[in-house]
């Protein structure tokens, strides 16, 4: 990530880290790449779950977590989108949710090692 001033560059595939939700705005030409690919094949799984990461990190967490939830559907073997899922779970206080979500991502993780 870039900053400049209150913009910050987003790149697709970030991970969702201690990063201050609400305070990134997406730039004119970043909001194509992200829609881009759901408008290409709105089933692809990661296209879903990178755009929820933007979401998370604009502070869009209903958003967000519509985006892993569809990412979840599509593709139940990803360990990433319930992790990210289960951070922004983490972020509005649902505890309890966001910790299932944590487990079932390390169990695809060590199921795939």
């Amino acid at each position: 990530m870039h900053q400049m001033g209150q913009t910050t560059r987003l790149r697709l595939g970030l991970a969702i880290g201690p990063h201050a939700p609400g305070k990134l705005r997406l730039e004119r030409g970043q909001r194509r790449r992200v829609e881009g690919p759901l408008e290409f094949d709105p089933q692809h799984a990661p296209a879903h779950n990178n755009r929820g990461v933007i979401y998370h990190l604009l502070g869009r967490y209903r958003e967000a977590l519509a985006d892993f939830d569809r990412a979840v559907e599509l593709d139940p073997t990803v360990a990433k989108a319930y992790f990210d899922r289960g951070v922004t779970r983490q972020q509005v206080k649902r505890y309890e949710k966001a910790a299932r979500d944590y487990t079932r991502s390390l169990r695809l993780e060590k199921k795939n090692a």
